[in-house]
C-alpha cells in the first residue's frame, strides 16, 4: 500500500529512524565504556574504540544524507515560490490589462458578458490565494493554528492559485472567441 506522504517526508522519517537507532547504539556504547572502566578490563577498550569509529562513520553518512534531503526540500520550496510569483504576476497582468482595455476590445453588443465577469473573478481569486497562503504559512510558523474546517492550510490555499489562473484565462479565451468580430 502506497503512502500519501510526499517522498521527501518519507525519506526524512526514514533518516530520523536511523538517527534514533544510532543514538541508541551510542548510548549502549557509553554504558559499555562505563562498565569497562569500572571493571578495568584491558582488552575491551580496543573493541569499543572500533565500534565508536563505526558509529562516527555512520553518523557522518547520516548527516550527509540529511543535507541532501534538506537541499532537495529547499529546491522544491524555491521552485514553488517561483511558480507562485509567476502566477501572481501573470494573473495580475491579465486582470489589469483585460479590465483596462475592455472598452477597446469589446464589440458594441457583446454576448455572454458573464463569461468575462467569471474570468475576472477567477483571476482575482488567483491573485488573492497567493498572499493568503503566505499569511497562513506565516501564522503556522509562529505556532498559530486555525483548528477549523473553514480555514484551509497554507499549502492548499496557495496551491489553488494556478488552477484559478488557468480557469480564468480559459474562460477569457472562450469569451474572446465567442465575441470575435468576424463571427
Amino acid at each position: 500500500m502506497e503512502s500519501n506522504e510526499p517522498r521527501l517526508a518519507q525519506e526524512l522519517k526514514r533518516l530520523c529512524a536511523e538517527q534514533l537507532k544510532l543514538m541508541e547504539r551510542m548510548a549502549d556504547l557509553e554504558r559499555k565504556v562505563s562498565a569497562a572502566k569500572l571493571g578495568s578490563r584491558e582488552n575491551e577498550p580496543l573493541a569499543l574504540d572500533q565500534e565508536h569509529e563505526e558509529i562516527k562513520t555512520e553518523w557522518k553518512d547520516l548527516i550527509n544524507r540529511f543535507e541532501k534531503v534538506k537541499d532537495k526540500h529547499t529546491s522544491v520550496i524555491e521552485g514553488l515560490a517561483q511558480l507562485q510569483d509567476t502566477v501572481l504576476k501573470l494573473s495580475t497582468g491579465a486582470l489589469a490589462l483585460s479590465v483596462t482595455f475592455s472598452s477597446l476590445m469589446l464589440p458594441e453588443d457583446p454576448s455572454h458578458l458573464w463569461l468575462l465577469a467569471v474570468s475576472w473573478l477567477f483571476l482575482g481569486l488567483s491573485i488573492v490565494s497567493v498572499p493568503s497562503g503566505n499569511w497562513l504559512k506565516l501564522f503556522e510558523t509562529m505556532g498559530i493554528s486555525f483548528n477549523s474546517s473553514y480555514v484551509p492550510s497554507s499549502l492548499s490555499c496557495s496551491a489553488w492559485s494556478f488552477p484559478f489562473f488557468i480557469f480564468g484565462i480559459l474562460v477569457m479565451m472562450i469569451f474572446a472567441i465567442i465575441n470575435l468580430p468576424w463571427r
